[in-house]
């Protein structure tokens, strides 16, 4: 039978017909479940009489009988004829969600809904469905993992949706996260506010000139001078809304607590329901990402931290370096946001730019590195510099060339080297006042910052 076809039907000629005997299993599990049989009940019932499922197996579950019980098509949706009366349909969803309902109150803990503040709040980039929490518990550990993954399932195919797992734990993370970078860059969300304000004022001044040129042409087209009255107010009326909504965003944020940090151990108690005062939407992206949209139609993309932990030292170590992702198949990609910022670092000092004014504007652009702190020093831009992943390999994709590569690590060779020679001609009377072996406060050598 054909699978996209409703169990219950068949197709004859072209046109769609009951299967006798798919609908009589139908009209059973309807007429016993209103009548107040147990879906476990009607599944035994079904499994009694052999009814095939439409693998041609009486292999019934009651999965399968809520899909069926929960499913429209027997209404008389087309193309399929009428099956089942609407008051019986109608019935049978109170008395499905009374059920539900009754075994939420009863186990609250394993509770499918209503458990977490993202219940029915994380959609799928994919296929648009909607993220579901669920539970698995560890061996030898009394707490259970709470984590979320797409609850979408393909019945033509017969699997579920690929896109990403993400624990609970990883998600008030990167709520934190966002809400942090927002608070310390509202540029995050004010550039793109201006932008959406620019095209509805432009749009606005449009019919507003068209507007006063029918007047001054004594245009006698009076329906489109009042629909051009009526969407000029629209669109004035979204202005003053948008305003008030980046107001709302910003009196948000200042509230915050400024001392809460990304690493804060219990991350419950710094986030909580009210960010979706905020947050009109939440994206899962196949790069375990999140694409937030405001309240003011603002988008913020927030990345997750990489991170692994070491067998030996059992540290916590960073394994893909600054600028590089990984995707759904967890292949290193180019980050969409760092990436270039690679590049501008590369290229920054090439032109003469020194290594310490390098850190200095990653910090003043609130660019967060690794850990996820706006944090930069001089050995941090050198590490980044000197790294030849950068060049790309079987791996990872190439961000800088050859050309570009040689270029820096000529200038900071010879930076190195005048900073070395400096550093031995000593001054006389001075003897004595420099650290022997050349080596700079930590005892590693070559690594000190050279001038400008």
């Amino acid at each position: 039978m054909n699978n996209y076809i409703t169990y219950g039907y068949c197709l004859v000629d072209g046109d769609m017909r009951m299967d006798s005997g798919q609908s009589e299993a139908v009209h059973l599990i309807f007429d016993a479940y209103d009548g107040g049989e147990s879906i476990k009940k009607i599944v035994g019932m079904l499994k009694d009489r052999k009814a095939p499922t439409t693998r041609g197996k009486p292999s019934w579950t009651p999965v399968l009988i809520r899909k069926i019980l929960r499913n429209k098509d027997y209404l008389g949706v087309e193309p399929y004829p009428r099956m089942i009366e609407e008051e019986q349909f109608e019935r049978v969803q109170k008395c499905l969600k009374r059920s539900r309902d009754l075994w939420n109150q009863r186990h609250p803990s394993g509770s499918i809904q209503g458990t977490s503040m993202y219940t029915g709040r994380l959609i799928c980039s994919s296929c648009g469905g909607v993220y579901s929490i669920y539970k698995q518990s560890v061996r030898g550990d009394k707490r259970d993992i709470r984590y979320w993954k797409c609850r979408h399932y393909d019945p033509a195919t017969k699997e579920p949706c690929k896109m990403p797992i993400l624990t609970e734990k990883q998600l008030d993370g990167l709520f934190l996260q966002a809400l942090v970078r927002m608070k310390t860059e509202p540029a995050l969300y004010h550039e793109e506010t201006k932008k959406i304000l620019t095209g509805i004022i432009k749009e606005r001044q449009r019919m507003e000139s068209e507007l006063n040129g029918d007047w001054n042409k004594c245009n006698e087209d009076y329906k489109r001078m009042e629909q051009l009255y009526f969407q000029i107010a629209a669109k004035r009326y979204q202005e003053i809304k948008l305003t008030d909504l980046t107001y709302q965003i910003e009196d948000y944020l200042r509230g915050l607590d400024g001392s809460i940090q990304v690493e804060e151990a219990d991350l419950s108690v710094a986030i909580n329901a009210s960010v979706f005062k905020i947050i009109k939407r939440v994206e899962v992206q196949p790069d375990r990402s999140l694409k937030f949209e405001l309240i003011n139609r603002a988008v913020v993309l927030q990345y997750p931290e990489i991170k692994t932990k070491d067998k030996k030292t059992k540290n916590i170590r960073y394994c893909v370096p600054f600028g590089y992702w990984l995707d759904g198949q967890e292949v290193p990609i180019t980050h969409e946001q760092y990436g270039p910022i690679i590049q501008m670092l590369f290229q920054s000092y090439a032109k003469g730019m020194s290594l310490t004014a390098l850190a200095n504007e990653l910090e003043s652009q609130f660019i967060p590195n690794q850990k996820g702190r706006p944090a930069w020093s001089h050995s941090c831009i050198r590490n980044i510099l000197t790294n030849p992943v950068y060049l790309g390999n079987k791996k990872f994709p190439a961000l800088v060339t050859r050309e570009l590569f040689a270029q820096v690590q000529t200038r900071l060779e010879e930076t190195g080297r005048m900073k070395r020679e400096s550093r031995n001609r000593i001054s006389p009377g001075k003897e004595g006042t420099y650290a022997k072996g050349g080596t700079n406060r930590g005892g590693h050598p070559g690594n000190l910052e050279p001038d400008g």
